[in-house]
């Protein structure tokens, strides 16, 4: 029974790679990334949006660009969110369609494995069940770690296909990860644990956002 199942889950996942890819890089996408506080209860420390806008060639490679700015932590909690400073470059993202990849070039800082102004492979929507993530944004360091599931879903009301790993990791095809876009996914906090890790709270994938107070070009 076992092996049957296994088959058919093979089965399933290969017809969802069959379908369409969800680009990651679009016009006026927009990642809202909280910080939660250590005593959690939907409390953020930190609060900052990605903005993409605009395109640039790198090395004859087609990119788009990302902006960062830090957004105002409302006693509320709740959106819609201000602006803590103007938006400034962070990094660029292209995708590889036909091989389901995103590659991005991070402008300012480190990512384990990945070094700032290098291309490095951002996220693989290619794998399939049993086989082992190896992206630099994919954290490696609890051991053993297999995409167990791929399924079809609906987040921030968009299609996309969550890929779910041994080890309690998601990562979305045309959005990022349950950690943000940029951030190292990591296991979400458990109270038991003292540092929290960023979490994707909102996403927007058109400039229409009602979660901003304003969104202004980039300089």
């Amino acid at each position: 029974m076992k092996k049957i199942f296994s088959i058919l889950l093979l089965v399933l996942s290969m017809n969802l790679y069959s379908q369409d890819y969800y680009p990651l890089t679009d016009e006026g996408k927009h990642w809202i990334v909280a910080l939660p506080d250590e005593m959690g209860f939907g409390y953020y420390d930190e609060l900052w949006e990605y903005y993409m806008t605009g395109d640039t060639v790198i090395n004859n490679l087609s990119y788009k660009k990302v902006y960062y700015r830090s957004l105002v932590v409302p006693e509320s909690m709740q959106p819609p969110f201000e602006a803590a400073e103007d938006y400034w470059l962070y990094g660029v993202i292209r995708d590889d369609e036909p091989n389901k990849k995103a590659y991005a070039i991070n402008f300012w800082h480190d990512l384990e494995e990945c070094n700032s102004n290098e291309e490095y492979l951002m996220y693989d929507y290619s794998l399939i069940p049993g086989e082992t993530p190896d992206f630099c944004t994919f954290f490696d360091g609890y051991g053993d770690n297999n995409i167990i599931q791929i399924e079809e879903g609906i987040l921030f009301n968009v299609s996309t296909r969550i890929f779910s790993s041994s080890q309690s990791f998601e990562y979305y095809e045309g959005i990022g990860s349950m950690c943000g876009l940029f951030e190292l996914i990591v296991i979400l906090v458990k109270k038991s644990e003292p540092d929290p890790v960023p979490r994707l709270t909102y996403y927007c994938p058109t400039n229409d956002c009602d979660v901003l107070l304003d969104i202004d070009k980039p300089t």
